[in-house]
């Protein structure tokens, strides 16, 4: 799918479906913002912890320290329960109201139409692709919002600590980009194969069990079985590969914050 195609799905998906519910949206991107944010928070109050309380053994800071991690913790853990129940609520109500119009499109369709899709394809495209799609939007707004905020709150206290490690540090980033661009293009493309092998296999349950007389009839158990066991081995290996794909970005990550890491203490 073209960048253009993309932009005017997403743009559709916000205005049909996603835009009724923008209380709700707003009140999960707050959340999100308060689960990134104490990642950088946590980050800040480390420094008291160590400095008054590990080196200096100053005994009047462990209770003001140690109940502001304790609650940031709570904060954090609600936060992250609250954003799960409100993203999901989103995100099973647009899947609803997706797979409802999708059905009340395809219904009025001609009966050629459905001579040229199978059964097991439209019903695979109804439910599966769109409860995919539920999952990539919640999964994008959720690493969209949480991870950047607790990057940006990560970047300031790194830079109010030290400005120039911070920029040592960053050297790793460039780095990152163009293989997780590469990482991601294959992953779509992977996936798009993975969804054709799964709607193929609804496909090929819906004709056996709409066949099971005539299989029963002409002794034809064993020929059925090995078609849907080799169409589920293809899906196997697709799955591996897909997940395997999906795997390297945060590999990508781990090696870029270890590079971060080794030019800190090779400059310290």
């Amino acid at each position: 799918m073209a960048g253009g195609d993309r932009r005017r799905l997403f743009f559709r998906l916000w205005r049909d479906y996603l835009r009724q519910h923008l209380g709700w949206v707003l009140v999960g991107l707050v959340l999100l913002s308060v689960e990134g944010g104490s990642v950088g928070a946590l980050s800040y109050l480390l420094q008291p912890m160590f400095d008054r309380i590990f080196v200096a053994r100053e005994a009047e800071a462990i209770w003001p320290v140690g109940m502001a991690i304790a609650g940031l913790f709570a904060a954090r853990a609600l936060a992250g329960v609250a954003q799960a129940v409100v993203l999901t609520r989103v995100g099973q109500r647009v899947t609803a109201d997706v797979q409802g119009d999708l059905v009340r499109h395809v219904l009025s369709l001609d009966a050629e139409y459905f001579q040229k899709n199978a059964p097991g394809s439209l019903i695979e495209r109804v439910q599966g692709d769109v409860t995919i799609l539920q999952g990539v939007w919640s999964l994008l707004l959720a690493a969209g919002v949480r991870d950047l905020v607790a990057l940006v709150s990560l970047l300031g206290v790194a830079i109010a600590v030290d400005p120039v490690w911070t920029a040592i540090t960053a050297v790793g980033v460039p780095i990152l980009i163009l293989p997780s661009l590469v990482v991601q293009r294959y992953v779509r493309r992977k996936f798009g194969a993975l969804r054709e092998l799964v709607a193929r296999r609804t496909t090929r349950l819906d004709e056996i069990f709409h066949s099971v007389v005539p299989i029963k009839l002409n002794a034809m158990e064993a020929y059925q079985e090995r078609r849907f066991r080799e169409l589920s081995d293809r899906i196997v290996q697709a799955s591996v590969k897909t997940n395997a794909a999906q795997a390297m970005s945060p590999a990508l990550v781990d090696l870029g914050v270890g590079l971060g890491f080794f030019l800190v203490l090779v400059y310290g």
